[in-house]
């Protein structure tokens, strides 16, 4: 596995915090056949587990149906409305047919169809609240399927929350959010050990374009070449370029300011800071030039979106009710 040393650049961490990565909800599923679900994506990343049996998964934007069977795992990114059910082909009941499927309590047992081989299956969602993120930083691949022969580690964790869900101990709520979440970049972790192309979590198990977008974080308002960059990936320049855009399908310059941006959007909403020392903090020595680069690419201006995301301090920001 590669590894981030100790006091480095952690890329996919900074990623997540930036793009308010949260769970919304969780269930543990019983479904027998005949049975089918359409989910609608709606900005959330979505997580199925099998723990038994089998289920079809169709990804509604390609028109493909994955198999799914004992102890396989799939993870969908932002906005792709899926389906899951016995086989293709099956009637689809919309999420608010099945009572606890859609933004249900976390932790709900649901049950569906009462004849027919048994299916067990984890499945969550989760939401980037900055959406944005994702889309410019392509953070997660088309799709992540893995078995317990693979990542065994991932089904171990999954039996865990299994056990919480069903059982009803002290700090349940808390541990089955925290727990879901660690299955879901545990997942991550094992498509960058696999070299997963075309996204950010592609890049980061290329050992050429992960040193260059270590760097590009360590340091972003330093004014980076393309020939530096290549130079610390190994590569050549154009040989640096093209594989940078190939699997990040952006140029190093403009993964450079978007991220700037993004770290932009964190000071605007999180501190007091003036606009110029924002500017100043991502990389840009006058307060008009970091303004119109901040509306070029978020399509607000900084004062503007300052305005209505400033955090305050919330008595609970626990959304997801108990059981």
């Amino acid at each position: 596995m590669l590894k981030t040393p100790a006091g480095d650049t952690d890329v996919l961490s900074e990623v997540l915090e930036a793009a308010e990565f949260e769970l919304m909800f969780a269930n543990l599923a019983e479904l027998r056949g005949p049975f089918g679900v359409a989910i609608p994506g709606d900005q959330e990343a979505a997580l199925h587990v099998v723990l038994e049996g089998r289920v079809v998964v169709g990804l509604a934007e390609t028109g493909e149906h994955l198999e799914l069977r004992d102890q396989q795992l799939i993870v969908l990114p932002v906005d792709v409305p899926h389906s899951l059910s016995d086989r293709k082909g099956r009637r689809l009941l919309n999420p608010r047919q099945v009572p606890g499927l859609d933004q249900g309590p976390l932790g709900t047992s649901v049950r569906l169809g009462t004849s027919g081989p048994r299916t067990r299956l984890l499945t969550a969602a989760f939401r980037l609240k900055r959406g944005w993120t994702s889309r410019l930083l392509r953070v997660l691949p088309a799709v992540i399927t893995t078995s317990r022969s693979v990542a065994p580690h991932l089904f171990d964790h999954a039996a865990r929350l299994e056990a919480e869900i069903q059982g009803r101990e002290p700090g349940r709520r808390y541990l089955l959010r925290r727990g879901f979440e660690a299955l879901f970049v545990e997942a991550l972790r094992t498509a960058i050990d696999l070299h997963t192309t075309g996204s950010l979590v592609g890049a980061l198990g290329d050992r050429h374009l992960r040193a260059a977008v270590e760097a590009l974080h360590r340091q972003p308002r330093r004014e980076w070449t393309v020939t530096e960059l290549g130079a610390l990936a190994g590569l050549s320049r154009s040989a640096f370029a093209e594989r940078f855009r190939a699997g990040l399908g952006v140029t190093p310059r403009q993964y450079l300011i978007r991220w700037r941006m993004e770290r932009a959007t964190t000071l605007l909403a999180t501190t007091d800071l003036a606009l110029g020392e924002i500017a100043q903090q991502v990389g840009y020595e006058s307060e008009a030039a970091f303004s119109r680069t901040y509306r070029s690419v978020t399509g607000t201006p900084p004062a503007t979106f300052r305005r209505t995301h400033r955090r305050r301090p919330e008595m609970n920001k626990d959304r997801l009710t108990a059981t």
